[in-house]
Formats: structure tokens, C-alpha cells, sequence
């Protein structure tokens, strides 16, 4: 059995409409999913005393956010863990350097405790103010088997639209978040490649991510005779959006459809090619059941993000899972973050022309409709059977256990 501190940047299930409400951008979706995934999948495992300490992932007051004060929270929830919400204040620039008094409070706290279970400390994302109070931990309890979970790099999770001012505050976090890497006893990774970019020496383990538990698509209304391609999810420019537009464009089909859900820089573009074609939906950001009943409808879904930028050594984005799991058929670029085992499940995309993606777009939603369907419905057998949420943090249990 482990006494586990999971320290992370998620909100809170019941108050989560609430913080949503303030928010006046869009806020960490994916993160959270991945983070609730890794608690969940740690209780489900048994053997498990949990405690949650969030430092809240909400953006600045006033531009962003409602409040300029976030107040100190604790909550019990059912499955038998405490989670508790750290106090800050929440104005631009002070925040960073105001939240680490009241965040290392609540991990001294714990690491003060007693337990007659070895304790971990599992660690989510680069913030700094987290990875300090990890240091403050270690600093009263050696003893303490600090493990963090690396999903984003810092260096390329910055905007590069920021101001000099937020580049160079940037630039400051990588520096202290190389000295702090050295307090930790161990790593998860999202990626092999990783472990060189950040000078990694402890040991690590790969997990690329965690299927969302669902339940299978209704797909009795997809219109055969209407080929919809989907894609939901950013639309910055940077990740293949344009390349989209263009394939799309070239397939002169009529019973072609592109369906697009999202925010980002490319929507002036997407705007003009909306006019230029009426087969090109874009609804901006829906729900995500919007989202599940637009996936029941699609022919293929689309990941256009492509392999031409350092950045994708890094990542594996939880789209691909997302999508993987709904029994659609997914088409999408071989990113160097993505393991061969994925290779038999994802329709690749050989070259980053718009006129190759539109001949894979077409090569798929061509195919016989129960072999499309098959082939999709044994991609989405592989990632709920390999890499849902009992399994995937069982491996770091099993991790944990040897450090």
C-alpha cells in the first residue's frame, strides 16, 4: 500500500461549472482529463491512500479570469481521498511567486504526517511552483518517493505570441525547472524522447496517455452516401489546420463534408474557406457531447497536426486517443512521439502535401463501409484494452515500487 500526494493543476468535479463560469478564456481541458484518469486509475488499483492538492489551472485576473482571489478549499469525495484547493492570489505576475507560500503549505502539511504506508509524491506538469513545494517535501521527508509526470515541455507549451516580458518569464521557469528536475526520483514520460531533451538521468517510464472511458458510438444515423470528415480540437495554424483546408478544397466530390469544432489563431482563414465552399462546417467550440454525437456521424476523424517541428518529438496528443477510441477511423501524420504499436490503427498520412492528405481522406472514406468500420472498431478494441486507465497507472505502481 502507498500513502499517495497526488500535487496537480485540476479542478475540483464539484465545482467545476462554477470555476468555468468565471473563466473568460478556454480553460486546461485536457490536462484535467489526463489528471483525473491518473487518480482514478490509482484508486481503482486498490491498495491506495490518496490526498489531492491543486494548485487551480485558471488564467489571470482580471483578463481572464473573474476573480483576483481564489480562497483555500477541502473536500471529501466518495471513492475515500480529500482534495484540497490551495488559497491565491490570482493577479498577473504576482501569482507565480504569492502561490508558492500557500502550495507548499499544504504539501508540508502532508509530509509531516505519520503513515505506516510508504509515501509517494506524484507530481503533474512543469509548473514551478509545484515542482518547489516537491523540493520542500523532500527537504522533511527523504524518505519520500517523488515521481513526476512530464505531459507538456515548458519551452514548447509558450505561446509564441507572448510579449518580451512572458518570454523572458518563460525563460526563467526552464532554468529553475532543470535545478528542480534534480529532486525527483523518478519520471513519466510521454515520450522516449523526452528523457534527452530534459537532461532526464533518473529512471522513467513512457506512458503515452490514457483512453477515456466510453461507452461505444451510436452510429445507426452515419449517412453512407455523405463522406464527413471531422476534426475537433485547435485550430492554431501551427498544427496543420491550413494544410486541412487546402486538402479539403481539392476533393471535388460533392457528397464530401468538413466538419470543424475549436478555437485558434486559424479562424480568419477557416472563415474565408467557409465561403469559398459550402461543404465546410465550422461550429467553433461546442460541448464535448456536441462533439461524441458529431463522432457518430463522421466517416473519418482527422488529427492534421504534422511531423515538421521539433516539438512533436514531445508530445502524443490526447486527441489521437480520443479519437482511437470512439470506432471511427482515424487518419493522421506519424508523429515521432507516437510508438509503432499505434501503426496498424491510424491511416498515415506519407507526406505533408495538401494533395496526399486529400488522397488518404479519400482512400478511407472510399473503402467498403463494414471493412472501415471493422478496422476502426479493432483500434478502438487495442486502446480500451491497452491503455485504459487500471493498466496504465498500474505500470506506474509498478514503477513506483522499484525506485
Amino acid at each position: 500500500m502507498f500513502d499517495i500526494l497526488f500535487l496537480g493543476r485540476l479542478f475540483p468535479k464539484q465545482k467545476e461549472k462554477e470555476l468555468r463560469a468565471k473563466a473568460r478564456v478556454d480553460m486546461q481541458d485536457a490536462a484535467n482529463v489526463l489528471q483525473w484518469n491518473l487518480i482514478d486509475g490509482l484508486m481503482e488499483n486498490g491498495n491506495t491512500k490518496m490526498t489531492v492538492v491543486s494548485f487551480l489551472p485558471i488564467d489571470s485576473w482580471p483578463k481572464h479570469y473573474q476573480d483576483p482571489f481564489v480562497s483555500y478549499d477541502k473536500e471529501r469525495y466518495d471513492e475515500g481521498f480529500t482534495f484540497e484547493t490551495v488559497g491565491f492570489c490570482n493577479i498577473t505576475y504576482a501569482k507565480q511567486i504569492l502561490s508558492r507560500t500557500s502550495c507548499n503549505a499544504a504539501v508540508k502539511r502532508w509530509a509531516k504526517k505519520k503513515s505506516d504506508a510508504p509515501k509517494v509524491l506524484i507530481c503533474y506538469s512543469e509548473n514551478n511552483v509545484l515542482m518547489r513545494a516537491v523540493a520542500a517535501a523532500k527537504k522533511i521527508d527523504p524518505s519520500i518517493r517523488c515521481v513526476q509526470v512530464i505531459a507538456d515541455i515548458t519551452e514548447f507549451a509558450a505561446n509564441a505570441d507572448q510579449n518580451w516580458l512572458k518570454k523572458q518569464v518563460v525563460l526563467s521557469a526552464i532554468k529553475t525547472n532543470q535545478k528542480l528536475r534534480g529532486t525527483m526520483d523518478g519520471f513519466v514520460l510521454l515520450t522516449e524522447q523526452m528523457k534527452d531533451k530534459l537532461g532526464i538521468c533518473q529512471p522513467h517510464i513512457v506512458m503515452e496517455g490514457i483512453v477515456p472511458q466510453r461507452a461505444p458510438l451510436d452510429r445507426s444515423a452515419e449517412n453512407d452516401s455523405i463522406k464527413t470528415v471531422l476534426y475537433t480540437g485547435s485550430m492554431n495554424r501551427k498544427y496543420g489546420i491550413l494544410t486541412l483546408l487546402d486538402a479539403f478544397l481539392k476533393i471535388e466530390n460533392p457528397e464530401y463534408r468538413l466538419v470543424l469544432c475549436g478555437l485558434g489563431n486559424a479562424e480568419p482563414e477557416i472563415q474565408e474557406a467557409c465561403q469559398k465552399d459550402s461543404r465546410i462546417e465550422y461550429l467553433g467550440k461546442v460541448p464535448h457531447k456536441k462533439v461524441l454525437e458529431l463522432q457518430s456521424l463522421a466517416t473519418v476523424v482527422i488529427n492534421p497536426r504534422q511531423n515538421n517541428e521539433e516539438f512533436t518529438k514531445y508530445s502524443f496528443p490526447s486527441k489521437t486517443m480520443e479519437y482511437l477510441a470512439s470506432g471511427v477511423p482515424l487518419v493522421a501524420y506519424k508523429l515521432d512521439g507516437i510508438p509503432d504499436e499505434y501503426d496498424a490503427h491510424i491511416h498515415y498520412v506519407p507526406d505533408n502535401s495538401p494533395e496526399t492528405l486529400a488522397r488518404v481522406i479519400e482512400s478511407v472514406c472510399e473503402m467498403d463501409a463494414e471493412a472501415r468500420r471493422a478496422s476502426a472498431e479493432q483500434a478502438r478494441s487495442f486502446v480500451l484494452e491497452n491503455k485504459n486507465r487500471k493498466i496504465q497507472t498500474g505500470r506506474i505502481l509498478d514503477f513506483i515500487k522499484v525506485l
